[in-house]
């Protein structure tokens, strides 16, 4: 084997299945597998952990079932992939961090297991939920509130609400004027939609907590923003 197809072996092993490496080289698959193991050995001889002090949390669906992935967002680093995103694996993994009490901030989605073993092993830590997820579950909310509203309308204006969708969904920076001219249209014949648009973009609001995991709905579906971090939206006064 030349030492061209060797290092292309190892970059591609870690990026694609033995079986698929395999099948564009032509090596047997046991080849493979012996050279990412040999070059994951070696990387792990050198890699130094440590512990960070901003932890996120997440999951990754692989073969069948979802698993709990854990990164360094500071270093934009992989820490581990675990076999599953059972709360008592999560737990178990968490107490084996080394000087665990240095992690500040956990940046996680909203899977309420990934929460109860942060606030059991990381007590000192403050829990964040992720901005996309916040923005995913505030566009769902306001989607619900528009097709609500559609079984109000005549089936014209319902076509339009239909079509005007996207505006909705838009942040007020980044409308047109004449997509701004519908979305007031809409939401000042229609104040639950302002309410729920309104709510989906507020920034901050100091005063507010979180509901027990956010209720899920808070009026129209719509979670009451805690203070908002650069990491994602503060759950510790949960």
């Amino acid at each position: 084997m030349t030492l061209r197809l060797h290092e292309y072996v190892e970059k591609e092993s870690f990026n694609h299945p033995y079986t698929f490496v395999a099948a564009q080289t032509g090596l047997d698959e046991k080849t493979v597998r012996d050279i990412f193991n040999a070059r994951a050995e070696f990387l792990g001889r050198w890699h130094r952990f440590e512990t960070p002090r901003i932890l996120g949390i997440d999951e990754l669906y692989l073969n069948k079932r979802y698993r709990c992935i854990l990164t360094n967002i500071e270093e934009r680093t992989l820490l581990d992939l675990l076999a599953t995103r059972r709360q008592d694996v999560v737990t178990n993994y968490l107490m084996k961090l080394k000087d665990r009490q240095k992690v500040e901030i956990v940046s996680m989605d909203m899977w309420n297991p990934y929460r109860a073993a942060v606030k059991a092993v990381l007590p000192q830590a403050r829990i964040v939920v992720d901005k996309f997820h916040v923005v995913r579950m505030a566009n769902d909310a306001l989607e619900r509130v528009r097709k609500g509203l559609r079984k109000e309308l005549k089936p014209s204006q319902s076509r339009t609400l239909k079509g005007d969708r996207k505006i909705l969904l838009k942040r007020a920076h980044e409308v047109s004027d004449r997509e701004r001219l519908i979305m007031e249209t809409w939401t000042g014949a229609f104040p639950q939609l302002l309410a729920a648009y309104t709510t989906k973009h507020k920034k901050k609001a100091p005063t507010a907590k979180v509901s027990p995991f956010y209720k899920k709905t808070i009026g129209y579906g719509l979670p009451d923003f805690a203070e908002e971090l650069n990491y994602g939206v503060d759950l510790s006064t949960i």
